[in-house]
């Protein structure tokens, strides 16, 4: 049985580790330098808080329990602090290999997008999906006679190829629906504070969870129709809308068609990572529509500020947003 992984760190650190154990710590190093694809799934924040961490507990470890002096057999690093990024980086890695070989499927795929960062890819079965900033999508590579099954975090476009065998496609949002297509374009969102489907081609059925008693478990949807999930009181609604309101943010400008500002504002906080104050509250409800480039999020500010006469301060993360 290998031992734990945090057990080496700490009689690595200490200078304790056999050769055998100082073998597998240079092979889980070895893997994690080849860029294998267990690596995408986490954010750039996330890799630099775990980086500090791990920086931090060498230091400790370093302060705490000196390594007894022995010859080096390597370069000597004039800055001590480079040289405990290198070994918190080696690190990195390691626990990276270790989560990834225990906890994440070795045959599934993760694609994910940073924030403000839209990407598209290439299915197996070449349908295509547009991931909007800060999102995620997961699967499992399918053969020509499996169901196509794919989990969303965030919001995605997706073109779906219908095939010849009628093979079904299922978006899964977990713990709030389960989408149902065989060939039809649509826009996906599945946040902590926004669930929709909104349909541009095509036929979908959905399938809810966790939703009321009277409302119903699967709802059919045509070209047109959007269907949102309500996060608090889990109650459906199915309207008409124009499809290219909901999914214009996969290309270079944002289409605003009667949007409000507190949805513009959720587009800033779940795609940009961004920190907005709207001091004046009823402002909320005010809607705009026109068309804003959205290459970036200070373009994106600045495209607002200029089309709707609005006073945008920013500050690092944080935006005020308020009547000129």
């Amino acid at each position: 049985m290998k031992p734990a992984i945090q057990d080496l760190i700490q009689k690595y650190l200490q200078g304790k580790a056999t050769a055998e154990e100082k073998a597998l710590v240079d092979a889980y190093y070895r893997s994690f330098a080849k860029e294998q694809p267990y690596t995408p799934y986490l954010t750039p924040q996330s890799k630099e808080l775990l980086e500090e961490k791990i920086y931090a507990g060498i230091l400790q470890n370093i302060e705490a329990d000196p390594v007894p002096e022995t010859k080096p057999n390597f370069k000597f690093i004039t800055n001590p602090r480079a040289f405990y990024f290198s070994v918190a980086a080696s690190f990195v890695g390691i626990l990276l290999a270790f989560s990834y070989y225990f906890f994440i499927p070795q045959d599934q795929v993760v694609l994910t997008t940073a924030l403000g960062q839209v990407a598209t890819f290439t299915l197996p079965d070449n349908s295509k999906v547009t991931l909007n900033g800060n999102s995620e999508l997961r699967y499992t590579p399918w053969s020509a006679h499996q169901t196509r099954e794919v989990t969303l975090r965030g919001e995605a476009y997706f073109s779906v190829q219908h095939t010849k065998n009628h093979q079904k496609f299922l978006v899964h949002l977990p713990g709030k629906m389960q989408i149902e297509v065989l060939g039809t374009e649509f826009n996906v969102t599945g946040r902590p504070n926004n669930t929709r489907v909104v349909l541009n081609s095509g036929k979908v059925r959905l399938r809810l969870s966790n939703t009321q008693k009277n409302t119903p478990k699967e709802v059919e949807m045509e070209p047109g129709d959007m269907v949102e999930l309500e996060p608090k009181s889990a109650k459906v609604a199915k309207i008409k809308v124009n499809p290219e309101k909901y999914s214009s943010w996969s290309s270079s400008m944002l289409v605003l068609d009667k949007t409000t500002l507190r949805e513009l504002v959720s587009t800033l906080e779940n795609t940009y990572g961004l920190q907005v104050t709207v001091p004046d509250t009823s402002l909320l409800r005010h809607t705009f529509s026109g068309k804003v480039p959205k290459q970036d999020a200070q373009i994106l500010l600045l495209g607002l500020s200029k089309a709707f006469n609005l006073q945008i301060t920013k500050k690092e993360n944080q935006i005020i947003i308020q009547k000129h």
